[in-house]
């Protein structure tokens, strides 16, 4: 039996929910399936989505953990240096170097980890201190070695796992097919992670809603945004429990263990995919504390919600945003 891939982030659900694009043209298509561990969506005026959602299933390919002609399962199965594709070289120097402009956080070398604590399973475990202690041994960005003149890569005993920039990627190589087309307007989401492209013929901003994490199908707000990508993390949806105590899905590099946060919704907006896709998990694991240097970001806006349902939304994007869920406050 094929295993899931396993994302550092929340699978099926959509987490940002599009409630209209206002794309009111009829030339739309549209098309849906299951990538990346995701039901993923995409509808395109003046455009083919069968085409956009190609281009997902190739990178789901590439980008596998499990699946094993991807070029991750090779990379990590291997000790020697292992020929890939553009697009692996490509997502793991922009997270590399991403990595560098905001100090570390978000380590691509996690998967060792992952397949440790291994919550995608019907029993999952808490691992032994050992266990994690060694697999920790395992992580650290210095270890993966790249010739981008030979398209290889050697991981040096490490295991990759691109699951917190996965989906972002995808949205970037998204956009760029897009930008060779005559599409006008897009919507693509993989349900952590979306795409809004190009203008709505009615002059007006998309309107994008964020998920409750506390009541299923509910929203705690909505706002509004021009062309854009937006990414959401949170625990809520992928964890276990034992003891009465919650083990979610988002690994801290720091410790080897479920990130300990006090943020239960962390959403991004910014002119990147994989950015906002990297900053989200970033702020997530990162807390409350060091929310201000990046609701104060001038390249890229934030909405927070902590455990004790209190919002926090970046100035630019404050007026825009509206209130749906009465139990929850706006940080003034």
């Amino acid at each position: 039996m094929k295993k899931a891939y396993f994302l550092t982030k929340m699978i099926i659900s959509v987490t940002i929910i599009l409630i209209s694009s206002g794309c009111t043209a009829n030339n739309a298509t549209e098309y849906s399936g299951f990538f990346m561990d995701s039901y993923a969506q995409f509808k395109v005026w003046n455009g083919q989505a069968k085409e956009l959602s190609q281009t997902a299933e190739d990178l789901d390919a590439l980008f596998s953990m499990y699946n094993e002609n991807s070029d991750i399962y090779k990379i990590n199965t291997n000790a020697n240096a292992v020929i890939v594709h553009d697009d692996t070289i490509a997502i793991i120097n922009d997270t590399i170097k991403l990595n560098d402009e905001f100090g570390g956080g978000v380590d691509i070398t996690v998967g060792g980890l992952t397949l440790l604590w291994n919550i995608t399973s019907e029993k999952p475990e808490i691992p032994a201190k050992e266990e994690i202690d060694s697999a920790l041994l395992q992580t650290g960005i210095d270890k993966i070695e790249i010739d981008s003149t030979k398209n290889t890569v050697i991981s040096q005993g490490t295991r990759l796992d691109l699951g917190a920039v996965a989906k972002g990627y995808a949205c970037d190589k998204i956009k760029k097919q897009l930008n060779e087309t005559d599409a006008r307007c897009a919507v693509v989401t993989f349900g952590s992670s979306s795409l809004l492209y190009g203008e709505k013929p009615d002059g007006q901003p998309f309107r994008v809603a964020i998920k409750d994490p506390e009541e299923s199908g509910g929203i705690i707000g909505t706002f509004e945004a021009d062309a854009c990508f937006v990414s959401t993390s949170g625990g809520y949806e992928r964890f276990f429990e034992i003891g009465g105590v919650k083990y979610q899905h988002i690994l801290d590099i720091n410790t080897g263990y479920p990130a300990q946060t006090d943020l239960i919704s962390v959403t991004v907006i910014c002119d990147g995919g994989l950015k906002s896709d990297f900053l989200s998990t970033l702020i997530f694991i990162g807390g409350s504390k060091g929310l201000d240097k990046h609701l104060n970001a001038d390249d890229y806006s934030v909405i927070a919600v902590t455990q004790d349902k209190i919002i926090y939304i970046s100035d630019d994007i404050r007026d825009s945003f509206e209130l749906s869920a009465a139990e929850y406050t706006v940080a003034s």
